[in-house]
Parts: structure tokens; sequence; C-alpha cells
């Protein structure tokens, strides 16, 4: 029965999405208990965190026919931190790009250094976006 199937298959992926959502706020709960921690801060390249980022998004990206760009505005970025941190966070936001981008459009993440203090990270996509009303409470 075509309508059974349809619903089943449409309960299936809100479980997988709401699963993902838990997850990521599991994460994000843990890198707050965690950030006054540092004792697992070390000096990386950032370079070295967009090949991993690249290795671990690209199958999704390739499936859903969106084009990533990844850019060093600056050569031989490093950066002392929590690299899992860094790679969790950068990886939930670019997912989330990907997730909400439609086919044949482009999510670009460029990495460039300030002054030698810190590292701004930028992920530009083609999405729905967030709406006006949404962003001040974005990293409520």
């Amino acid at each position: 029965n075509y309508p059974q199937k349809l619903m089943v298959k449409q309960v299936s992926e809100a479980g997988e999405q709401l699963l993902s959502l838990i997850s990521q706020l599991l994460d994000f709960e843990n890198i707050e208990k965690s950030n006054s921690n540092t004792t697992n801060k070390e000096v990386f390249n950032v370079e070295s965190v967009f090949d991993y980022l690249a290795n671990v998004v690209n199958p999704t990206a390739m499936k859903k026919k969106v084009n990533l760009n990844f850019f060093l505005e600056d050569k031989n970025i490093e950066i002392e931190s929590n690299r899992e941190y860094v790679n969790k966070i950068l990886l939930n936001i670019i997912s989330n790009s990907i997730k909400f981008s439609t086919e044949n459009t482009k999510v670009t993440i460029s990495a460039k250094d300030i002054n030698n203090e810190s590292v701004e990270f930028r992920i530009q996509d083609e999405g729905i976006g967030i709406s006006k009303s949404n962003i001040a409470y974005i990293f409520d």
C-alpha cells in the first residue's frame, strides 16, 4: 500500500533527523562542559582540519550534488586549540550547510589568519538561510 509506505518512510526520516539533532546537542553540551579544560590543547595546521573535513563531508555533498570549496586565505595557518572540538564544530556547521542546500549549489569553507592572534572561519552556502526573526536566537 503506497500511502503506508510513504508514511513509514517519512517517520523513519524524521526519526533520523531527531537522532542527529539530539547527538549534536549532546556534542555541544560536552564541548561547553569541557571548554575550560585546556589539557587537550595543541598547535595544529588548519589545512589538516580542512583535509579531515573534506574526507568526511565530500561523500554527502557528492550524493546531494553540492559543490564543496575549501579555501585557505593564508598559507600555513596554525591554531592552538582542542582539535577535536574545532573539527566537531566545523563539521556540524558544514553538515547543516550541505543539508539545507539544494542540488547544484556550492558551499565554500574558508580560513583566514587575523594578525597572528586568531583564525576566522567562514562557511558560505546557497541554502535557505535562517529567518531574520530567528537570527538573534541562534546562540541561545
